[in-house]
């Protein structure tokens, strides 16, 4: 599209699929869009094997191809990302009426180790405390997901930079 400009990529992001099992998408937003990527089981696996032969270093990789698969759409073209798989889609910013998001704050982070507070305190429980929620509503529907804690983050970022969340 004319004047489309990359601002980032929100990685990870998991909806429920059906009542036991959840789909994680890659979503590529630029001033105009964002582009929902589905992230397949063949895509990680082929993820995963780039990496054979690499040994200690290239293993690590491999186990964690799943997570750092959306590094692939910092290099890659909105519409590249969108007709990469059939379950893609987008939403145009002109469709968003309005984006919850209930990320934690991280006060510290340096590499890969953060510090922080999560901001969901007493909210709720169990298992998905660590989990953000992300809510996008359009003039279309809802599109709710989960943000895992190590995404949370660049997640904030990328929706503040698109002018999504204050």
């Amino acid at each position: 599209m004319p004047g489309e400009a990359f601002i980032g990529v929100i990685p990870n992001a998991q909806r429920k699929k059906n009542m036991f099992s959840t789909e994680t998408f890659n979503i590529v937003v630029t001033n105009q869009r964002m582009v929902f990527a589905l992230a397949t089981s063949e895509m990680i696996k082929a993820e995963a094997m780039s990496h054979k032969g690499e040994g200690i270093k290239g293993a690590f990789k491999a186990m964690t191809a799943g997570y750092t698969l959306w590094r692939r759409y910092t290099g890659m073209s909105p519409d590249q990302a969108m007709a990469e798989t059939p379950g893609n889609f987008c939403v145009y910013l002109n469709q968003v009426r309005k984006v919850k998001y209930s990320g934690g704050k991280v006060l510290f982070s340096k590499g890969g180790v953060s510090v922080g507070m999560n901001v969901n305190i007493g909210l709720g429980g169990g298992d998905d405390d660590d989990n953000a929620k992300l809510e996008i509503e359009t003039i279309g529907g809802k599109y709710q997901f989960e943000i895992i804690a190590s995404s949370q983050q660049q997640t904030h970022q990328v929706l503040k930079a698109a002018g999504l969340i204050r």
